[in-house]
């Protein structure tokens, strides 16, 4: 087998210096988009779809797997409480090694995709002095599960302007701080320095 950029591959029996060079950059390019998008080590993921529900898990980690599906349950109950639709369409949530950076999960709308970090990854990007900071990575993982399949519930929101960035970021966050154990919201209150509700022209400033 001649390796990928052997610069007499016969398939380029005419091109000049330039030409390789250009072919080159042009496929680590690609391989670096794929890698900022988040790539899967498929060589080792296994898909799971969790129970009673219509969402898929591939990852190499079964921890991680069981992690997810628990997060999809507490999402689809806390979902039916608040009368969020409830995810019908099938959704897949792929752990990967790379994502965008300040990112530890993003939902992607055009294919509905989750991907998130792993717990261990997931934890080096954590922000110390974070309105989470308090939780321990399982539980933050957990709740960033839950916040990334609001985003999916609410995609066909309907939306009377121009952006509802806004309403849904707020609707994502207000369920992930619900999903949370009771004494861990007691906690996120408490370092919140809130000392009265939040006006909806203060969201929107």
């Amino acid at each position: 087998m001649q390796p990928l950029f052997n610069d007499d591959h016969p398939q380029f029996p005419q091109a000049g210096w330039g030409m390789k060079m250009q072919f080159k950059t042009a496929i680590l390019s690609l391989a670096l988009a794929l890698a900022a998008h988040g790539s899967v080590d498929t060589a080792r993921a296994t898909s799971v779809t969790c129970p009673n529900t219509t969402i898929t898990v591939v990852s190499h980690q079964p921890e991680t797997t069981d992690l997810i599906c628990a997060a999809a349950a507490r999402a689809d109950a806390l979902f039916g409480r608040c009368q969020v639709p409830r995810m019908s369409r099938p959704i897949q949530i792929e752990v990967v090694e790379t994502i965008k950076d300040g990112c530890v999960a993003l939902y992607h709308c055009d294919d509905d995709v989750i991907r998130v970090l792993p717990p261990d990854l997931m934890q080096g990007r954590r922000d110390a002095g974070g309105a989470f900071a308090h939780l321990g990575i399982e539980a933050y993982f957990t709740s960033v599960i839950v916040h990334e399949l609001a985003h999916a519930a609410n995609a066909s929101m309907p939306c009377a302007y121009e952006s509802c960035v806004v309403a849904d970021e707020y609707v994502a966050y207000a369920l992930q701080i619900m999903s949370l154990k009771p004494e861990d919201q007691t906690a996120f209150v408490e370092r919140s320095n809130l000392d009265g509700p939040v006006l909806a022209e203060e969201l929107s400033a």
